[in-house]
């Protein structure tokens, strides 16, 4: 996963300083960044709740149900609250974590294939 310098900065500030919350327009613009669609913005108008999608999220997940946390939808997928304008440090945590498991899991694979 080759991010930008600004978005490894916000993942990276994230992590280390654990906010409160953050504006939800960051979180979804980070998630972009990251490879993440979103798939659903609820299933009724005004719904708070996003779901993103990611490939390999997906892939991991399904390989090895037990390594993410239930903190993710069982099929990969993440959800993202939408709460006047901001979201909160549960699902910034979670957007972390599924970004670091993508890393992880990508640096994995491309040592198995003889990548650097």
């Amino acid at each position: 996963m080759n991010l930008d310098k600004k978005t490894e900065k916000i993942l990276e500030e994230w992590k280390q300083k654990k906010p409160k919350e953050e504006r939800f327009d960051t979180a979804v613009r980070v998630l972009e960044k990251c490879g993440f669609v979103c798939v659903s913005k609820g299933k009724k108008k005004g719904s708070s709740h996003f779901v993103f999608k990611h490939t390999t999220l997906t892939e991991i997940y399904r390989k090895f149900p037990k390594y993410l946390s239930k903190d993710f939808a069982p099929n990969g997928s993440l959800n993202v609250v939408y709460d006047h304008g901001k979201t909160t440090e549960f699902y910034i945590k979670n957007i972390v974590k599924a970004v670091e498991a993508i890393k992880e899991y990508e640096e994995i694979v491309s040592r198995k294939k003889g990548g650097h």
